[in-house]
């Protein structure tokens, strides 16, 4: 069955929405670099019409009505995506089942896009960014397909190097971590804490990027459960006494208030 024709910027924002799941008017508008939201608007009607996105419901309320309009792929977005063949096979079928995604993972995936948005913004012309969603390492043809396996123990939500204006790379595997996780599976956060541990020793890393171990960067629902991270990692550095690891935490509202880039956010574990 063929596809209803797009033009070049259609594909571009296909392309765009799997790499963050869903994306809102105004994240699309600023990845296309558009000052103006008429274009941007009348190419997301006819996706729409042409079922290559669709949008979640908004609530009721003045509030929910003034919120900017989420999207994800639709059926013929799928399709062609499949066709293009840039991602992961599995990831791809996957978006099949987005709309039954909670609302928690949704907001999780517009937080990342800020994040994303928000270093790229803070880029100078002595400075670059590469970022790396999960969808863009479940490419077939990314060298960090390896940060999808679990074997690995390096499973973040994003991998990004910036390099400053001295021309030195840093790398950072940054997590959002959900309160679902430490209302009901606290035990799992652990685990993922210990796996990365682990991974320092075995080299994972640095045989696959032959590059030194990155930063980890974790931001938590609140307080409580920074501090209680911060404890546990803590008490697992101090029995591994060999162990040089850069572990950064802060909070989302931190990081919604004072901003992901400044410094003063973060508190890193000693």
């Amino acid at each position: 069955m063929a596809l209803p024709k797009t033009t070049k910027k259609q594909q571009e924002i296909l392309t765009l929405i799997p790499r963050f799941r869903y994306l809102h008017t105004l994240h699309i508008q600023q990845l296309l670099n558009h000052k103006g939201k008429r274009r941007t608007n009348d190419w997301l009607k006819n996706l729409k019409i042409n079922q290559y996105i669709k949008e979640i419901p908004k609530g009721k309320g003045l509030k929910e009505h003034t919120k900017p309009t989420v999207y994800y792929l639709d059926l013929n977005g799928i399709r062609w995506l499949i066709s293009q063949k840039l991602f992961d096979k599995k990831l791809v079928h996957n978006l099949y089942r987005q709309k039954d995604r909670s609302g928690e993972f949704t907001d999780q995936c517009l937080f990342l896009t800020d994040i994303y948005l928000e270093l790229k913004s803070s880029i100078t012309k002595e400075d670059s960014l590469i970022f790396y969603t999960k969808t863009d390492y479940s490419s077939p043809t990314s060298s960090f397909t390896f940060l999808n396996e679990t074997t690995s123990g390096l499973t973040p939500d994003a991998y990004f190097i910036k390099k400053g204006n001295r021309g030195r790379k840093k790398h950072y595997l940054l997590h959002i971590i959900p309160a679902t996780m430490l209302r009901f599976r606290a035990h799992k956060l652990r685990r993922r804490i210990r796996e990365y541990m682990d991974s320092y020793f075995t080299n994972v890393w640095e045989n696959h990027t032959k590059k030194s171990f990155p930063i980890l960067l974790f931001i938590l629902p609140d307080m409580q459960a920074l501090i209680y991270l911060q404890r546990f990692i803590e008490k697992e550095l101090n029995d591994r006494s060999n162990l040089k690891i850069d572990i950064r935490l802060t909070t989302k509202e931190k990081v919604q208030e004072r901003g992901f880039t400044d410094g003063g956010a973060w508190e890193r574990v000693k």
